[in-house]
């Protein structure tokens, strides 16, 4: 899973950011990254409704979702709210 995420969001921000040239982006998955930039947007959804925040997760940035699964996904302490709305703060 993990795997697959960072493929999703390495291959997003190449082509939000129009790094990938016109041929190389044929090779990616377009509907693949759509579906799993969705299941990652409920995932932050969740986090959020579980820590009481009141936030649309698709007003944020791709590294936004990106930091708040892999800091859940980290197995280290959970974040905090204070730490969720920082990362929900910065534009």
């Amino acid at each position: 899973m993990m795997k697959n995420f960072l493929y999703s969001v390495a291959a997003a921000a190449t082509l939000a950011f129009g790094h990938a040239a016109p041929a190389m982006a044929q090779d990616y998955d377009l509907d693949g990254m759509q579906q799993s930039l969705t299941m990652l947007e409920l995932t932050v959804s969740q986090i959020f409704t579980r820590n009481g925040i009141d936030v649309d997760p698709r007003t944020l940035d791709l590294s936004q979702i990106a930091q708040i699964v892999s800091r859940f996904d980290s197995g280290d302490d959970q974040p905090t709210r204070s730490e969720l709305e920082f990362i929900i703060n910065r534009n």
